[in-house]
């Protein structure tokens, strides 16, 4: 599956569709839903947070792992704020959709 296939699937489960900023569309009530790519690393097995330039995260979808470490939900990586982190060496590319 592709970058723009997960965008448009990610988008639709959200309610609404992707572009390329990544990605941006209005939804009916107004507000800016939009997608992006965020590669995150955690350098040494060390804690690391990954700004996603986004307000608000609605969903996080890990498209390639990059380590040779897992990348699991809760344990090496999650979400703080509008923050992707991630730990124990985890490094991966993250598909993040949300309002700007």
């Amino acid at each position: 599956m592709n970058l723009k296939t997960l965008g448009i699937i990610t988008a639709a489960l959200c309610g609404g569709a992707a572009m390329a900023r990544d990605g941006a569309d209005r939804h009916h009530d107004g507000s800016r839903r939009a997608w992006t790519r965020v590669h995150c690393r955690s350098s040494n097995y060390n804690f690391n947070r990954c700004d996603t330039g986004m307000s608000e995260i609605w969903n996080v979808q890990v498209i390639e792992r990059k380590s040779n470490a897992r990348c699991e939900f809760g344990n090496s990586w999650g979400i703080r704020g509008s923050d992707i982190w991630v730990d124990h060496g985890c490094e991966a590319i993250f598909g993040v959709s949300g309002r700007w």
